[in-house]
């Protein structure tokens, strides 16, 4: 993943949840660079303007992307969840076609 995309997803997070917590929990794929998860802290200190914790933690199932876990409420932004998601839409679309 690159870090322009992860910066962007954590902007887009934060939308939806600032100012309700200090703690994230990123899960992703793979374990991210330093780098990546300075960006993450960085991004959600400037939104929440205030310091963050982030926890990288791993599921290799999630194929890609990440899901954030922030204050009880999660955001699922992995690959695993946009397929889901996709074969969802194509099944119900078959079936309106019966």
């Amino acid at each position: 993943m690159s870090s322009n995309n992860a910066t962007k997803i954590v902007q887009e997070h934060v939308k939806k949840y600032s100012g309700e917590g200090k703690s994230v929990d990123v899960i992703s794929a793979v374990q991210l660079t330093e780098e990546q998860l300075h960006r993450v802290k960085n991004v959600l200190a400037e939104k929440l303007g205030e310091v963050v914790e982030v926890t990288n933690l791993l599921d290799e199932s999630l194929i890609g992307g990440l899901v954030f876990k922030f204050n009880g409420h999660v955001s699922d932004m992995s690959l695993k969840n946009q397929l889901k998601n996709l074969k969802l839409q194509i099944m119900g679309k078959a079936n309106s076609n019966d």
